[in-house]
């Protein structure tokens, strides 16, 4: 068999499902992915995944020894953004590990503020909160009917846990609107009148909804006003709350950076990594980031790794620990940042047909088991996921409005 291209062509398959320079590099990959393909007898790998992939939704059926999740300490999930179904295989990989492992952190590719929000949302189940907050990202992947239906879920799973096993959310990037931290400072404000030396910048924070999604203005007179003035802040909005206010500012100016750099991924990824260490400690946590953040073999660059590939490194606490399980995409759509459906190229071609005659839409596949020509020393495709799931017929997320 000649299988010495597959790690390219998977590598550069999920590339392609998740970057957002797609159309840069999309001649590339095609003429790539073609060469890789014509260099590998499919039949190992189409009849491997046939035998071995199971309905994500009787996942629960199978033993340790077919996931082997049990090595692992933190388990990311990669996916490509805007595509409904994404939601429902993450939903049930995030049931599964919180009821199989107690897992209950889910770090996600949002802000300080946002998490907050969403976090709120989790305690109270305020919809409006969840609602208010996805209006705010209009003009990207997140302002879907499909994340709040996502939330709705959570919410509802949580709602039968005791509290010790209930998911809570972390943050994992920077704050990339400055409605949302307004939004989510609004949220701390007490009532009645704030002192006179603030009082300006708090009706600014009230008004978020007339902001600039991404204001300079705002971010440089809440930085200047609000070191000026700690003493008023600290009594206005109560110690907790303070505190709270002062780490949605710093999530706001490593946004505030980011753009300024004019989105260098470069810092934003280190960023993320800074998050996650900061935020880890040594129990088991599950996180959902886009596919490139999840490579466990991804680099932005020659000198950059990217999220997995820093934390599974041999210079990291959490080496060997970490498993990436990514998302496979065939007949599917996602919606663009402006709302329009667009089609998804499918993420491994070779494995359409299989795809294609599986009864359900979504299955998971571990790529390692005894026998598996994904796992032979060659092959290298374990060094980017150890899993797959397999979606199917998806619709692109809907817009909201």
């Amino acid at each position: 068999m000649k299988k010495k291209t597959l790690y390219l062509l998977l590598s550069l398959a999920f590339l392609v499902s998740c970057t957002s320079e797609k159309e840069a590099i999309s001649k590339t990959v095609d003429e790539s992915v073609s060469e890789a393909e014509d260099t590998i007898d499919l039949n190992a790998y189409m009849n491997y995944v046939a035998e071995n992939a199971v309905s994500i939704d009787k996942l629960d059926s199978k033993d340790e020894n077919y996931y082997n999740f049990e090595d692992y300490s933190i388990y990311l999930i990669g996916e490509g953004h805007g595509i409904a179904k994404s939601f429902d295989a993450e939903l049930e990989m995030i049931k599964f590990l919180n009821s199989k492992y107690k897992v209950n952190k889910l770090f996600l590719e949002y802000g300080y503020s946002d998490v907050y929000i969403i976090n709120e949302y989790l305690s109270t189940g305020d919809i409006s909160l969840i609602e208010n907050l996805v209006k705010l990202y209009a003009g990207t992947f997140g302002a879907s009917k499909n994340l709040v239906e996502f939330f709705e879920s959570l919410y509802e799973y949580n709602s039968t846990l005791p509290d010790e096993n209930k998911i809570t959310v972390v943050p994992g990037d920077v704050q990339h609107q400055t409605t949302v931290a307004a939004y989510a400072m609004s949220r701390l404000l007490p009532k009645g009148e704030a002192p006179a030396p603030i009082a300006e910048m708090i009706s600014q924070i009230e008004n978020y909804s007339e902001l600039k999604v991404i204001d300079f203005d705002f971010i440089n007179n809440l930085i200047t006003n609000s070191e000026m003035n700690r003493n008023e802040y600290r009594s206005y909005l109560g110690e907790d709350n303070y505190f709270i206010f002062n780490d949605m500012i710093s999530y706001l100016l490593d946004g505030k950076e980011y753009y300024s750099r004019e989105q260098d991924y470069k810092y934003r990824e280190n960023k993320m990594i800074e998050y996650f260490t900061s935020h880890y400690t040594s129990e088991k946590v599950m996180g959902v980031y886009g596919n490139m953040h999840t490579n466990l073999s991804g680099f932005m660059d020659r000198t950059t790794k990217v999220l997995a590939h820093s934390l599974n490194s041999d210079n990291s606490s959490t080496e060997g620990k970490v498993a990436s399980i990514s998302l496979a995409y065939f007949n599917s759509m996602y919606m663009d940042k402006d709302g329009t459906p667009t089609d998804v190229e499918d993420t491994i071609p070779m494995l359409t047909d299989t795809v294609n005659s599986m009864e359900s839409d979504i299955y998971f596949c571990p790529l390692d088991l005894e026998g598996s020509p994904f796992a032979v020393p060659e092959e290298r495709s374990l060094e980017s996921q150890q899993y797959i799931i397999t979606i199917r017929d998806s619709e692109a997320n809907t817009i909201i409005k």
